[in-house]
């Protein structure tokens, strides 16, 4: 059986927060495009409210991945960058 050291290191922090930063980005864009032009009682509209109900999963995986963070130093040098992710959408051209 293969030992975990339960440690993210700095680079696999960073590189998290710009996925899930990426990921609420392009869920919330695919949201919205389709809002314009399905009813809410749409079926395709029902599952992507799913997706607006699963912020506060989000908002979890958020928090106690920054707390992971300051295990490993991440804080001290970048910040809070779990709690930043419109920043991060920013710095990789997305608007």
């Amino acid at each position: 059986m293969i030992r975990k050291d339960h440690l993210l290191s700095e680079e696999e922090h960073l590189e998290n927060a710009k996925d899930l930063a990426m990921a609420v980005y392009y869920l919330k864009r695919l949201w919205a495009r389709c809002d314009n032009h399905y009813p809410k009682t749409h079926p395709i509209m029902k599952q992507l409210d799913k997706f607006t109900m699963s912020a506060t999963i989000f908002s979890t995986i958020k928090h106690l991945l920054e707390e992971e963070s300051l295990k490993v130093g991440v804080i001290d040098k970048h910040g809070f960058i779990y709690y930043h992710l419109d920043e991060l959408c920013k710095k990789e051209g997305l608007k």
